[in-house]
């Protein structure tokens, strides 16, 4: 796991220095270092009899997360970096369970292990959201990964990375060598040189001089240096920890103290409060509404757009709505599948779709179909109105983790024009019930009963 994590950190000066592979080939080219990896994580576990197999199956699916570096986008089969990072690390759990359910009561270091590992995996689930939320971000006119696994060769000398110096050098200068060289000491009497100005987008090295240098040591590792340096630890993470003994416990302290709740503290006399800095707001991100590579329509970042169509559709078309507020989004004929990611407060109304329709991370969604779809998905959604017209009353309705949802089936017309239905509510449960019955569990719907 340790030697992937160095294979990756390899690879994040690409995204700085490099433009955007050319094709599947040239990216394969570039995290060669990080495949090998992950395929030695994944032969641990298989047809091993060791008993260690199960902490063998925790570092293959955990290490399923370093491979991050290859998402290219939306369509390319894996989910943003966080989300694939946090699957990885879901999916690690399951073996980590059985690990401390065999190990922990007779030896608690693998209990520690386990716990060392699951940071590492959250520590790396933040770096992304926070470095690389959408996946990574090429340089536009950059070096190829040819020129770049090659040290940097063609490199014009504005993003050329300077070489170790010497050992005489000093530590100043040192520090713009490539990752993982070694760092030379510093010697007596020496008086340091100001350094070479150091290559853009290095995540782990100061951009300033001998004085930067000494704040960096001082204030110790952070971002994702701080990542790797927990990682070198090893169960040594989780050695800061306080104990718990047994007086600190609820169920051990006298009832008064117990069941108590701190006052808040009172400020001292003549003390001035310190003004509080209002939460930063998040940047707009630009609107977007096209058709992309004559497949995908992308309506991104649309606040406030209360008639936003999307016509000239085909049965081929995918349309992706993502992060768009108070608007309403009308999309013409029939398309192949639609899916709604991070919304907010918006309405969509469309006419036939092949496949499927989508809902996810969003709240507050109004959703019409006024010809036919043949499943509709709902995935962390809070407060979805669905329309649906008799015609298509087969239609599967699919919700996890979601609440408010509610089915409205539209009225229906007889010949004539005379109605002959008004509309008809239901509510999709969100509470369950499971019972053993007959040999096995049974889970059904929560019924209230009332007056």
């Amino acid at each position: 796991m340790a030697a992937g994590v160095q294979s990756v950190r390899k690879v994040l000066p690409a995204f700085q220095v490099c433009r955007a592979p050319s094709g599947p080939e040239e990216l394969q080219q570039l995290l060669a270092p990080v495949a090998t990896q992950l395929e030695a994580a994944g032969k641990l576990g298989s047809g091993s009899r060791s008993p260690y197999l199960n902490h063998f199956k925790v570092v293959g699916e955990a290490a399923q997360a370093l491979s991050w570096v290859a998402y290219s986008g939306p369509n390319c089969g894996m989910r943003s970096p966080p989300d694939h990072v946090s699957d990885a690390l879901q999916a690690a759990e399951f073996y980590a369970n059985k690990v401390l359910k065999d190990w922990r009561p007779k030896d608690a270091t693998h209990g520690e292990w386990v716990a060392a590992l699951k940071a590492v995996l959250k520590a790396m689930q933040d770096f992304c959201a926070a470095e690389y939320p959408r996946g990574p971000a090429w340089k536009e006119g950059g070096l190829s990964a040819a020129c770049f696994l090659q040290g940097d060769s063609g490199a014009p000398s504005s993003t050329r990375a300077p070489a170790a110096q010497p050992p005489s050098a000093p530590p100043a200068a040192a520090t713009t060598s490539q990752p993982g060289a070694a760092q030379p000491a510093k010697r007596a009497g020496q008086v340091p040189r100001a350094p070479p100005p150091p290559p853009p987008g290095h995540l782990t090295k100061p951009r300033g001089g001998p004085a930067d240098e000494e704040l960096r040591k001082a204030s110790g590792p952070t971002g994702v240096a701080a990542l790797f340096a927990d990682l070198n630890r090893g169960t040594a993470v989780t050695a800061g920890l306080r104990k718990v003994t047994a007086d600190m416990k609820t169920k051990n302290r006298p009832a008064q103290e117990g069941a108590g709740i701190a006052a808040p503290a009172k400020p001292q006399a003549g003390a001035v409060a310190a003004p509080q800095r209002a939460a930063p707001t998040p940047a707009a991100q630009p609107p977007r509404f096209e058709l992309v590579q004559g497949q995908k329509w992308a309506v991104e970042h649309q606040v406030g757009v209360p008639d936003l169509v999307v016509a000239d559709t085909e049965p081929k078309h995918t349309v992706y709505v993502y992060g768009c507020r108070n608007s309403t989004i009308q999309v013409k004929g029939k398309v192949n599948a639609i899916s709604l990611d991070k919304c907010s407060r918006v309405g969509l109304l469309f006419d036939r779709v092949v496949a499927s329709v989508e809902l996810v991370n969003s709240s507050s969604v109004d959703v019409q179909c006024t010809g036919g779809v043949p499943t509709l998905a709902i995935d962390a959604c809070d407060g979805v109105q669905l329309y649906l017209p008799r015609s298509s009353l087969d239609t599967d309705v699919t919700t996890a983790k979601s609440s408010g949802v509610n089915i409205i089936v539209l009225a229906g017309d007889e010949d004539g024009g005379k109605e002959a239905e008004g509309p008809a509510e239901a509510a999709v449960p969100e509470q369950f019930v499971t019972r053993f019955r007959d040999g096995a569990w049974v889970t059904t719907p929560v019924s209230h009963s009332g007056a």
